[in-house]
């Protein structure tokens, strides 16, 4: 946990400080002493949401980081980041093929086709939730045609 900080060469007292309050604040203080394999699979993921904001980011890249988890967890841990990030500043940015954890924690979607290429650039919030449905299919069919949806750019700006 601290391992981050001693390479940007933060004295180890502060180490200590922001490692422990991230580790209370995700719920983990009593687990500070524990080994990794001594720790759920959800606990630790909140300790590596812990060691990516300890060091003060800017930007967050998290890639496919909720994948591996059970879906109650996984959807608790996705609330905490997101909150967490918009609290700190950081812009977050998250790597998913989950089209209902794009819709629901993100502000912006990128779909990208074959060859890196950008084929729709979505701004949630053009969407109100009773067309998610829509939105979800024609990015579904975004994605299938490697060609961006007609429904998608209607909506773009």
């Amino acid at each position: 946990m601290r391992l981050p900080l001693e390479l940007l060469g933060i004295p180890k007292e502060e180490q200590t400080f922001r490692a422990r309050g991230w580790l209370e604040r995700l719920g983990l203080a009593r687990f500070a002493e524990a080994y990794p394999h001594e720790l759920s699979g959800g606990m630790r993921q909140r300790v590596a949401i812990a060691r990516a904001f300890v060091v003060q980011p800017s930007i967050l890249l998290a890639d496919e980081a909720f994948g591996h988890l059970d879906e109650v967890t996984a959807a608790e841990l996705r609330e905490t980041f997101v909150t967490l990030a918009r609290e700190s500043g950081a812009t977050a940015i998250l790597i998913t093929h989950q089209l209902e954890e794009a819709i629901a924690v993100g502000d912006r979607i990128l779909v990208f086709g074959r060859s890196a290429a950008l084929l729709a650039d979505i701004r949630v919030g053009d969407w109100p939730a009773h067309d998610y449905v829509m939105l979800r299919e024609s990015i579904q069919s975004t994605l299938q045609t490697d060609a961006p949806d007609a429904r998608l750019r209607d909506r773009e700006r």
